[in-house]
């Protein structure tokens, strides 16, 4: 799903008014996707490992390579007509998927608790 929107071109988005970028709800878009993205690939790891070292590790791996992929996808958008990097997009992306991180974490620490 990412990746056919950022390869879109930008003529095929609705031009939007002033609040979208007054709000930022392109960028609360951004983290939201990402971090259910993180979520997605994290939630088994969570469920299945009772080892909570090894559990750590893979949610670190999994928000690390998130943002890989978020910080790609604007690099994508640079040969996208109508489309641009945007580093606070790809902050945006970052954030969910630290978010969700943060969230499994305190998760698995109150499971062993």
């Amino acid at each position: 799903m990412v990746l056919v929107l950022i390869t879109l071109p930008g003529k095929d988005f609705p031009k939007v008014d002033d609040w979208y970028h007054r709000w930022y709800v392109d960028k609360w878009i951004h983290s939201g996707i990402f971090g259910v993205l993180a979520f997605l690939f994290m939630f088994p790891f969570a469920e299945a490992l009772k080892d909570i070292t090894l559990a750590h590790r893979h949610f670190r791996n999994i928000a690390f390579f998130t943002i890989v992929w978020g910080f790609l996808t604007e690099c994508i958008q640079l040969l996208v007509p109508g489309r641009s990097f945007d580093l606070m997009d790809a902050l945006a992306d970052a954030s969910g998927a630290i978010m969700v991180y943060v969230y499994f974490r305190k998760l698995q620490q109150k499971k062993t608790a």
